[in-house]
């Protein structure tokens, strides 16, 4: 499906008169970016496989954060506090 979604940027000095190496250049760059972004969604995913009930919370705790109203910001933060011992679980390791 087409959108106006940028899903990637980013800046280049690209010299015209060597075309050929500005095209590797980009093309290595995004490569690297793509497989940067694929093992951290399959480390966090990974972690989250472990314990389903604190992905539920975290998802639960964001559609309520989400709405940005007092009520849904309280139900949040109760979610949060009623749940200690798995907040540790709802931070993906890091890379």
């Amino acid at each position: 499906m087409a959108s106006d979604e940028i899903v990637w940027a980013e800046r280049f000095s690209i010299d015209g008169r060597d075309l050929a190496r500005n095209n590797r250049d980009i093309s290595r760059r995004l490569a690297l970016s793509v497989a940067s972004e694929i093992e951290r969604h399959r480390i966090t995913r990974a972690h989250f496989e472990q314990n389903p009930a604190a992905y539920h919370r975290y998802l639960i705790g964001r559609q309520y954060f989400s709405r940005l109203t007092l009520p849904s910001l309280r139900r949040a933060r109760t979610l949060a506090s009623n749940f200690p011992d798995s907040n540790a679980l709802l931070v993906p390791p890091s890379i």
